[in-house]
């Protein structure tokens, strides 16, 4: 165990703040089978937060191992420390603002659970509203499609192979000039937003009925194009809590089959479209516990123990760099997570006017004809894999630098072999013609 005795405690105590929660939960929201936004966020806060901490607290895991993430103790004690606080605090909060401002909660929802759900109704203002909205959406829809290229989910009957899906999965959100939070929010939150009005709507005519399988069919198309996990579990999340709203009970039944459908999206996503096609299904599904439960607090850590002010969700800018790499995969370094081989982690140390907001790094592994990218979250010129990632040691690659400063391009190609605690210094970058670093790119070794 991580801390010995302490990790018994820590798993007790853990225990103990859970049942302390779920009271508190439910003296200020009534109780948990009833669905509220307060419950909801505080089932996705242990999910993504505290289970992730106790594990962390208690198992050693070999990637969070091998990047240092078990070097100060102190540090790992201090994210359960700050996690199981927030799941008594946030909770109590809510209590106490119930008291404050007087509010019943548990009468509110018992009221909304005996109260048939009435549909509303829509006036023609509303109805072109909706056809105005899905209209806008696509027109959205359109020019994404004209700024990233090709849309991974056209591509994949069209027998495009495993590495051009990876790399277009990958460009539809870093190859994108412009403020791309815009575009989601027209494209998707929109629409999606519209269907949840055509789903409560109580006209049930010809004219509705086809408007909302239009409206799902297209919410379905721009939830899969890219080929992305989120938004296709986010789709499923909106149907079942639709759902749940709508008939005011939760189908148990009906969780167990969303599990199995999520679960069963994620594996297959993993080996058609995550480079895991050689692994088997055990060692997929400890990759997707790993990813879901301990890689979510892994950024908490790096945040702490940096004492830094760069943003912990490595939320960066997108700066426009066309270079394609049709016959190279794209993947995340946890593709490693079952290497035999002793993992480490990477650093790449460029001139200061090169950094992360002007400047684009990538491992080439030869060997398995794939890239994964390099990031630089506080634009200091020191670039890393990110939290939970590490690479093997022994592996011969290649460090592939790309700029742009003053609508000028400079790359550097370093071949190496990485080495424990690998830290590679590169003091210059070349000029180059944005035509003669596609052909570099184009005849990687």
């Amino acid at each position: 165990m991580v801390h010995g005795l302490l990790s018994i405690h820590i798993i007790f105590f853990s225990l103990l703040f859970l049942w302390v929660s779920y009271k508190l939960l439910v003296y200020s929201n009534g109780p948990l089978k009833t669905f509220t936004i307060s419950n909801f966020f505080m089932l996705k806060y242990l999910i993504f937060a505290f289970i992730g901490s106790v594990l962390y607290n208690v198992v050693f895991f070999n990637l969070e191992s091998n990047y240092g993430m078990y070097d100060d103790l102190g540090y790992v004690f201090n994210i359960w420390l700050y996690c199981s606080l927030g799941l008594v605090l946030v909770p109590l909060g809510m209590l106490i603002a119930n008291l404050f401002f007087k509010l019943n909660f548990n009468q509110l929802n018992r009221n909304f659970f005996k109260t048939p759900l009435k549909f509303f109704k829509v006036n023609i203002g509303v109805q072109l509203s909706i056809i105005l909205v899905l209209v806008i959406s696509f027109f959205s829809l359109l020019i994404y499609r004209m700024k990233v290229g090709e849309l991974p989910i056209l591509n994949l009957f069209s027998g495009a192979n495993e590495a051009a899906l990876a790399l277009m999965r990958s460009d539809a959100g870093n190859n994108f000039s412009g403020k791309l939070h815009w575009f989601k929010f027209l494209i998707g939150a929109s629409s999606k937003f519209m269907l949840i009005i055509l789903f409560f709507n109580k006209r049930r005519n010809f004219l509705w009925k086809s408007l909302f399988t239009i409206c799902l069919f297209y919410v379905f198309f721009i939830s899969v194009m890219n080929l992305n996990k989120a938004p296709i579990i986010d789709l499923l999340l909106l149907l079942f809590v639709s759902g749940v709203v709508q008939k005011k009970r939760i189908n148990f039944k009906l969780i167990i089959g969303l599990a199995a459908v999520v679960f069963s999206i994620l594996i297959l996503m993993y080996v058609f479209f995550m480079g895991q096609s050689d692994k088997n299904l055990l060692v997929i599904l400890k990759i997707i516990f790993h990813r879901v439960f301990v890689s979510q607090i892994a950024p908490f850590y790096w945040y702490h123990a940096n004492d830094t002010t760069f943003n912990p969700n490595g939320e960066i800018g997108f700066f426009n760099y066309n270079f394609t790499m049709d016959s190279i995969g794209w993947i995340n370094c946890d593709y490693f997570y079952n290497s035999t081989d002793p993992l480490t982690g990477v650093n790449v140390i460029l001139p200061d006017d090169h950094n992360g907001s002007n400047t684009l790094i990538f491992i080439y592994y030869s060997d398995i004809n794939s890239v994964a990218n390099m990031h630089d979250y506080d634009n200091d010129s020191n670039f890393d894999l990110g939290s939970g990632y590490s690479t093997p040691v022994g592996m011969d690659i290649t460090f592939v630098t790309i700029s742009e400063i003053d609508s000028i391009f400079y790359y550097n190609l370093t071949n190496t072999t990485l080495t424990n605690n690998h830290v590679e210094e590169i003091n210059s970058l070349t000029p180059v013609s944005e035509e003669d670093l596609q052909t570099i790119i184009d005849n990687l070794p």
